[in-house]
């Protein structure tokens, strides 16, 4: 009988350089190498505390200030676990089993798992020879999509495509297509550089955008992000909030 070290000896290699290690880093997870800020850290030893306590029903404090610290209205906002667990939230209410989605390949590998759980169709649009997204041809491959995902900057690659292209994509999709916007990382590109979203969920009500505590933040262990849509979108996925589903320590 073939052993697992036997089978794959390069990962048992591996286990055995990182068994002595306190705490290995898994460098893919883009995980911050700092801890929470001291303000952070003292509220979460206040949450200690109170950990036999429920949290509020509906993370409605949470949402009230993601709200006034973006400017934008509440009903442009829902909260959920992650970028991640709102991605899935959002294909399993927005679409239905057998629907096609548009993928850039390489792309965040979530959400080749999001897709599978919602039963969708993966459509992979290859990124250019730049590392860049193929914008025609992903805008071609929504024609008959229900949704289409464009990371910005774009995880692997870190590509970053412009402000001008951006909004021009989401002009040539058909308006009854969802487009995510991943902005996981959005925190670490320039100001000048970013796409004003206010503007772009007031101009196109198929995009839902969708932001994270993990990266900049450094709060991947908490499970906190949020979208931001148009009031119609963004009320579909607060509509579908799991109650108590947001722990005390994050709202």
């Amino acid at each position: 009988m073939t052993s697992a070290a036997q089978a794959d000896p390069a990962s048992a290699q591996l286990r055995n350089i990182l068994a002595p290690a306190i705490d290995p880093c898994a460098l893919s997870l883009n995980e911050s190498a700092l801890p929470p800020l001291p303000a952070v850290r003292a509220a979460l030893a206040d949450f200690i505390g109170a950990a036999n306590r429920y949290p509020e029903f509906l993370p409605t404090r949470l949402r009230t200030l993601v709200a006034e610290h973006l400017e934008v209205p509440q009903e442009n906002v829902a909260i959920g676990p992650g970028a991640s667990g709102l991605a899935l939230r959002l294909l399993q209410a927005a679409a239905a089993p057998g629907d096609r989605i548009v993928l850039s390949t390489p792309i965040f590998e979530g959400y080749l798992a999001f897709s599978r759980m919602a039963g969708l169709v993966t459509v992979s649009v290859p990124l250019d020879s730049y590392g860049h997204h193929d914008l025609a041809a992903m805008a071609h491959a929504a024609q008959d999509a229900r949704v289409v995902v464009l990371c910005r900057p774009n995880n692997p690659t870190g590509t970053l495509e412009s402000v001008a292209d951006v909004e021009r994509f989401i002009g040539e999709v058909p308006t009854d297509t969802i487009v995510l916007l991943d902005e996981a990382y959005i925190e670490f590109v320039a100001a000048t550089r970013r796409v004003d979203v206010h503007r772009l969920i007031a101009r196109f009500p198929n995009v839902v955008v969708l932001r994270t505590f993990s990266k900049a933040y450094g709060l991947a262990g908490l499970r906190i992000g949020y979208a931001l849509a148009a009031p119609e979108l963004a009320e579909l996925l607060w509509s579908l909030q799991l109650p108590f589903g947001i722990n005390t320590g994050c709202t």
